[in-house]
């Protein structure tokens, strides 16, 4: 397994880790999305794996398999309760699952560690942060913690203050280019405009592909201008009805005024581009056609009607795009 980006940061890391050391209580500190949980998850693979090599673990024993399916007993991987990490998500209360800290008392079994991953170590309320504190401070000699965070001042400065500090920076807009394009297979252009909307951070461009499948909602926007535009007056209805479907339901209790405001925010992109092509003759037409889009995208968002709102967008743009 390779982590891509950061390439320094990495090889400084395993290098510790192959030098047996590194310090047992690590802090990687980037803004969200940069990938401070994946290198996390890479570094607690590298610990484990049994045929590691090149600053990589193989990705294919059974250490790595599990950690990658979150199914390593002895690999712990906290993520916030909501918008907090709770005591109880670390030693167990009354109520609830068993903490994940409760068996660092017992040396490891399957490997020569146990780790602790927090993925937002700053969302540690008041209790549960101090409830580390001394774990932090004097783990047992098998156990490695790797904590993440936005940025060091976001967690206790008792906290900071006892772990290795690792900033994790944000990447060329190139580089996520090609990450998406090697690995989610995105095409170019899209890549590009994904990457350059991520601030650096690929976590973020990943999340737009899987959350709002940016590949497809492309197509079907421009599918849907294309259509429009070659249309007459008299098919607008059944174009809102189109429209407000161009970002389909994930599940059945999905928020349609959510999907319906993405659908038009796509539109409102297609009429764009079709504006690039276009020649000078249809430049106002198209122009207010992006801003009577957006403007639609923004009412849904206020809780106007998504039906009544379409179907008066398209009465609009047929009366801008098809009165000529």
């Amino acid at each position: 397994m390779t982590f891509h980006g950061n390439q320094k940061t990495v090889s400084m890391l395993t290098r510790c880790i192959d030098n047996r050391v590194l310090p047992q209580s690590v802090l990687l500190t980037g803004p969200t999305g940069v990938g401070k949980s994946t290198l996390a998850i890479h570094l607690a693979k590298y610990l484990l794996c049994k045929e590691r090599r090149d600053g990589s673990s193989c990705g294919v024993c059974t250490s790595c398999t599990r950690i990658s399916a979150h199914e390593h007993p002895e690999v712990a991987i906290i993520e916030p309760d909501g918008d907090i990490t709770k005591i109880w998500q670390l030693w167990t209360r009354s109520g609830h699952p068993a903490g994940a800290l409760d068996t660092l008392s017992y040396r490891p079994v399957l490997g020569e560690w146990r780790i602790v991953i927090l993925t937002a170590a700053h969302t540690l309320n008041e209790e549960s942060a101090n409830s580390i504190l001394k774990v932090l401070e004097e783990p047992p000699s098998y156990v490695q913690f790797i904590l993440c965070t936005t940025s060091q001042s976001a967690v206790l400065p008792t906290i900071a203050s006892r772990c290795f500090s690792v900033p994790v920076t944000p990447l060329p807009t190139q580089a996520i280019a090609s990450l998406l394009t090697r690995d989610h297979n995105v095409d170019e252009s899209l890549a590009y405009e994904l990457a350059r909307g991520a601030s650096g951070c690929p976590g973020r461009a990943i999340r737009a592909i899987d959350d709002n499948d940016m590949t497809g909602l492309r197509d079907r926007a421009d599918r849907w201008v294309a259509e429009f535009l070659a249309a007459g007056r008299q098919h607008i209805y059944i174009h809102a009805e189109v429209l407000r479907n161009i970002v389909p339901k994930s599940s059945p209790d999905a928020n349609v005024r959510q999907l319906v405001s993405k659908g038009l925010l796509a539109i409102s992109d297609a009429f764009g581009r079709e504006l690039l092509r276009s020649d000078a003759n249809n430049l106002d037409s198209l122009i207010a056609c992006v801003e009577l889009s957006m403007q639609a995208a923004y009412t849904v968002q206020r809780n106007g009607n998504p039906q009544i709102v379409t179907e008066a967008l398209v009465t609009k743009l047929s009366r801008k795009y098809h009165s000529k």
